[in-house]
């Protein structure tokens, strides 16, 4: 699968986030940054792009999570826009189909900035504390999710306690 670029557009009234390639943890900081970010605008619409989109991973679908849960308690129409059929069985499998609207359009043409080319934070305990908090929205948007990552939180927890000691 292709390295992860992610694209960001924002204007007056929209943010769209375009995930191209396979979208992992590796960007996941970047990508919940530039959301909360923009959802402190007086935007009216979240569109997550993901025409070409190969893939991703649970933090990734944890932190469209984060988007979607703020964007909604906010009143804010969010949209996840083109997804192909396993996507869609993936993030419906999460239970993000309560937070997204799922449609098939053309978005405007605008003007992409690269929010991150498959760029790791340097801070591992920014990171980590990202990931745990992508997989904790993920139990709390479906508790069937909750035997899914609970042994992944708990280790998570354990590890920034550590890296939180060793520093």
């Amino acid at each position: 699968m292709a390295d992860a670029r992610i694209l960001v557009a924002d204007d007056e009234e929209h943010a769209q986030i375009r995930l191209i390639g396979r979208a992992t943890f590796s960007c996941s900081q970047r990508v919940r940054d530039y959301g909360m970010r923009v959802l402190d605008k007086n935007i009216k619409h979240v569109h997550i792009d993901l025409s070409e989109c190969e893939g991703m991973d649970s933090t990734i679908m944890g932190v469209l999570a984060m988007i979607g849960l703020r964007a909604r308690k906010q009143g804010l129409n969010a949209e996840i826009v083109n997804a192909d059929e396993r996507l869609k069985k993936l993030l419906y499998g999460l239970g993000l189909k309560k937070l997204f609207v799922f449609t098939h359009t053309l978005l405007d043409e605008v003007n992409w900035a690269t929010l991150c080319h498959t760029e790791r934070d340097d801070q591992p305990l920014t990171a980590e504390r990202t990931i745990l908090e992508a997989h904790e929205t993920l139990m709390q948007i479906d508790p069937e999710n909750m035997p899914k990552f609970r042994d992944v939180v708990d280790y998570l927890r354990q590890d920034i306690e550590r890296l939180e000691t060793e520093n």
